[in-house]
């Protein structure tokens, strides 16, 4: 049989990568099946957005809100609730088989009014990742570097969320955005890998170095993921602890008792 696409050893080593991380996942999820890994992905993956439109909620409030129960404190505005509801209704759609397609998705996306409208039309024909006849981890590949430059992050990422949730039936942590960060793809020695592997595409006429590349970022995406649900089956007991990485520094007992709604 003849392949339409090339398959290069670095393709090959991250599929393998990504597909035995997939598999410790689902071992984790088998073993723990008490724990609704699902709504503690989605819950970290809305606090990512969130955090993307510079709101700060905690996580007890969102899990009320995915419950249809009202916050006991509210420390938004009513504006401010609105958009948490509105990031929070994008999220668990995806669970819900809100999305059938990507249109319907990015319809969904435009209408919450959170972000830049993105024009349908230049999306409908170019991702039908679901329809293709490559295997799934090339296509988000090619998913990747076709929308890098042309797609806002925030839709990607919830993309990328809806897609391997069609692909495996689980949501997954997936901080597709973080890792494009200036800080996430250029090492110790100040080597940026993608702009690297960008020009080595242009000089051989060939999109592969950036499938390449977006597949070793699935692949450390997917490796935050089993950390996330290794935590979730070893809790933290210490709530100071807990709260390392979602308060900068300094902190003082008064960011403590806010944060926790403590009187």
């Amino acid at each position: 049989m003849v392949l339409e696409y090339p398959i290069t050893d670095r393709i090959i080593s991250s599929v393998v990568s990504i597909s035995e991380k997939i598999g410790r996942i689902k071992e984790i999820r088998n073993a723990h099946k008490h724990i609704d890994f699902d709504m503690m992905c989605n819950i970290k993956n809305i606090q990512n957005t969130l955090h993307y439109l510079e709101i700060s909620y905690p996580d007890k409030y969102i899990t009320q809100l995915i419950s249809n129960d009202k916050p006991y404190t509210n420390t938004l505005s009513e504006e401010g609730h609105k958009m948490v509801q509105k990031v929070i209704d994008l999220h668990i759609g995806m669970t819900k088989h809100k999305y059938p397609n990507i249109d319907n998705l990015v319809k969904e996306y435009n209408n919450s009014g959170l972000f830049r409208n993105i024009g349908i039309e230049n999306i409908t024909e170019k991702y039908k990742v679901s329809k293709s006849d490559n295997f799934f981890l090339y296509d988000i590949a090619e998913f990747c570097s076709d929308s890098f430059y042309k797609m806002d992050s925030m839709l990607e990422e919830l993309l990328l969320i809806s897609l391997f949730y069609k692909e495996y039936g689980m949501i997954l942590y997936l901080p597709y955005d973080e890792y494009f960060e200036q800080e996430k793809f250029i090492d110790s020695k100040g080597v940026n890998h993608f702009y690297n592997a960008e020009l080595l595409s242009k000089e051989r006429g060939s999109k592969y170095p950036l499938y390449e590349f977006h597949l070793s970022i699935i692949d450390s995406i997917i490796e935050d993921s089993i950390e996330m649900h290794y935590r979730l089956t070893h809790p933290i007991s210490d709530r100071v602890e807990i709260l390392q990485g979602k308060i900068k520094e300094p902190f003082s007992r008064k960011d403590y008792m806010k944060y926790y709604d403590i009187s």
